[in-house]
């Protein structure tokens, strides 16, 4: 687990750029930048309510 701002979460907007059968599955792209260096990752933000409801039901 990690704390990230809201201001490091990039929301998805419809051109995302991912199926539209993952966004629903999606609540956004977070950016964590490394401590030891300028590199950025880039972590996919997953609904696991959403993700967990649709195999149970």
């Amino acid at each position: 687990m990690i704390e990230v701002d809201e201001k490091d979460v990039e929301a998805l907007g419809g051109e995302g750029g991912l199926s539209s059968d993952l966004t629903e599955y999606v609540k956004g792209i977070i950016k964590v930048k490394e401590d030891t260096s300028d590199m950025v990752r880039l972590i996919i933000w997953v609904d696991m309510y959403k993700v967990l409801s649709d195999v149970v039901s």
